[in-house]
């Protein structure tokens, strides 16, 4: 889980309200359930690469 968090760039984990140095401590409060959960669907896309095809769907 943190290295999908860390992964993702500074602009996109402020889209969705992280911080960098915030990822240890979020991932820390997570349960064990919510460590399990996988996406639903797979790519081998880069994380900016979906952040850049969703803003152009929306815009």
């Amino acid at each position: 889980m943190i290295a999908a968090l860390e992964a993702m760039d500074d602009r996109l984990l402020r889209d969705i309200g992280i911080y960098r140095n915030d990822i240890p401590r979020l991932v820390d409060g997570f349960d064990d359930r919510e460590l399990r959960m996988r996406p639903l669907a797979t790519t081998n896309a880069k994380p900016e690469e979906i952040y850049e095809e969703v803003c152009r769907n929306v815009a």
